[in-house]
């Protein structure tokens, strides 16, 4: 055995500079006390700042799990099945509207809407948004499913629909990026 830390070359003495020699068998190495409690701050150091760091990682996935997980419940929880036979005109309007066979054309002034039976929906459609009249084209979005119970329903309850007509950003919304601008659709 040397006389001198491998690690400082310091002499060995009886107290901080302590010879210690390593734990694994197949190393003959060996280092002072003072090299040793260097090494094993600086490890656990290390250790703790990446506990730390994946502490706060884990915490900011799980409130993003969080978040999501409650998003969805409170979308689970305003599906009402029932709700079928008890808003009757509200009813009727929707399946002529889910099934794209009429859409809803709101104008300014005196006349307030009007629905209209879609032949040809495309050019229709574009025709009523080229329009300056028009202010709004309700319709129903291809993509929702159970739409009417779970967005239209819950907001709308036994509103008539002259009234969620009318108030109809409160129930509809612009689709983004459709090169129909004025079309509405349930949120």
């Amino acid at each position: 055995m040397t006389h001198t830390c491998s690690i400082c070359f310091e002499q060995f003495n009886a107290s901080s500079r302590k010879p210690i020699l390593c734990p694994f068998d197949s190393c003959s190495k060996s280092a002072c006390r003072s090299c040793y409690q260097i090494y094993l701050f600086f490890f656990c150091i290390n250790i703790m700042y990446a506990q730390q760091i994946m502490k706060h990682t884990r915490s900011k996935h799980a409130q993003r799990t969080r978040h999501r997980r409650k998003t969805r419940r409170s979308r689970k929880f305003a599906f009402d099945p029932n709700c079928w036979g008890k808003n009757k005109p509200l009813e009727q309007l929707w399946t002529d509207l889910s099934s794209f066979l009429s859409a809803v054309v709101i104008y300014k002034g005196s006349k307030p809407y009007e629905i209209v039976k879609l032949q040809q929906p495309r050019e229709q459609l574009s025709a009523f948004d080229a329009d300056p009249q028009v202010v709004a084209i309700l319709s129903a979005h291809p993509g929702a499913k159970n739409a009417y119970e779970t967005i239209l329903y819950p907001k709308a309850k036994d509103k008539t629909v002259d009234y969620v007509i009318a108030n109809h950003t409160k129930f509809f919304k612009p689709v983004p990026g459709h090169p129909i601008k004025k079309l509405r659709v349930p949120h």
